[in-house]
């Protein structure tokens, strides 16, 4: 497989196209059915940038992002709740987000962070007020519902919009988020990112633009940089151990060495051909979802520890399930099959 190069976007394509270069004050937009695909180009344009992958198609079809985002936010309920005008969304934010997205650290936590821009919070807006009933977060302008589970087990239930929850530096944190860029420490109060010397258990609790390695936030190494306690930082860069230094990542195809395997996110070293292969693909061995290489695949039967299974294809509506990871559209319902997932709002 040779280096891929960056596709362009074709909905920014477009969105620049509608929007004309000489139109003052003219933003762009994506429009709804358009998002999965603007998402999953953008993701994987940059992971190709960041050299996690050398081919943005093996990208797509690795991480299925198109079909998170179909499934994951523009579910039954945000898009009924769209239909009766409770949600309204943002073309000109989701164009934002995006960007964001396509412009992300190539630190491990660097496209969550993106997912957590400003525009990404803008994307849908709720016109329900505080105190009305909701079914789902996005129907609410503060994009809380708040749903009592204790008192409610029905497969539906209401809730009401309630303020956003949220503390400062130096606040409790249990039940809210934290503001001004701070986390919820383990001391259960919001603290700041730690910066270059901060004791950490993870990137998440370092600044931005800054790693996790050695117990210490960090600058992320480069290539040709000394690895640190056999790490280096960025995604798209290992640690050769046997020399101690960081390097990219290997390639479907390329020599690999199976005792020290430097291949790629969804490759593994071949101990048989020396090189870096993908999935085991449709009817291989697996132990978990992952081991078939493709989104559009599940392992049957495998545990995802040592009992082995095979990789089959997602099933469609209709088909047979025990779970909802065997179908296409994540959800089993209550009599074994495979179907669209029902939505709570009226």
């Amino acid at each position: 497989m040779t280096q891929g190069t960056r596709r362009p976007l074709a909905t920014r394509a477009r969105a620049a196209a509608l929007c004309g270069l000489a139109v003052v004050g003219c933003t762009p937009e994506i429009e709804l059915d358009e998002l999965p695909r603007a998402f999953s180009d953008a993701y994987c344009d940059r992971a190709v940038e960041c050299g996690e992958f050398d081919d943005a198609d093996f990208c797509a079809g690795l991480s299925g992002i198109e079909r998170e985002v179909e499934l994951w936010w523009l579910t039954a309920d945000v898009r009924r709740a769209l239909a009766n005008g409770t949600t309204i969304y943002d073309g000109e934010a989701a164009y934002a987000c995006v960007e964001a997205v396509r412009d992300a650290s190539c630190l491990p936590l660097g496209f969550e962070r993106a997912f957590y821009a400003d525009a990404c919070g803008e994307m849908f807006h709720g016109t329900l007020a505080n105190g009305e009933l909701c079914w789902t977060s996005e129907q609410c302008e503060s994009l809380a519902c708040d749903v009592d589970y204790l008192a409610c087990d029905a497969a539906c239930c209401a809730g009401t919009c309630t303020p956003t929850p949220s503390a400062v530096l130096g606040q409790p944190c249990p039940a809210g988020y934290c503001v001004d860029d701070s986390i919820c420490g383990d001391s259960g109060f919001c603290q700041l990112r730690g910066g270059i010397g901060a004791p950490c258990y993870s990137d998440y609790v370092c600044a931005d633009g800054l790693t996790c390695l050695g117990g210490g936030c960090s600058v992320p190494r480069e290539l040709g940089q000394p690895c640190v306690d056999e790490e280096c930082g960025p995604i798209g860069v290992a640690c050769d151990v046997t020399i101690n230094t960081c390097v990219g990542v290997l390639y479907a195809g390329e020599l690999c060495n199976p005792s020290v395997d430097l291949c790629g996110y969804g490759l593994a070293c071949d101990a048989a051909t020396n090189s870096c292969r993908g999935g085991s693909g449709v009817g291989g061995p697996c132990l978990s979802d992952y081991d078939c290489g493709d989104a559009s695949l599940y392992c049957d039967g495998g545990d995802g520890f040592d009992v082995e299974g095979s990789c089959r294809q997602l099933k469609a509506n209709g088909a047979a399930c025990l779970s909802y990871s065997e179908c296409q559209s994540w959800h089993c319902n209550a009599v074994g099959l495979c179907g669209d997932a029902p939505s709570c709002v009226p």
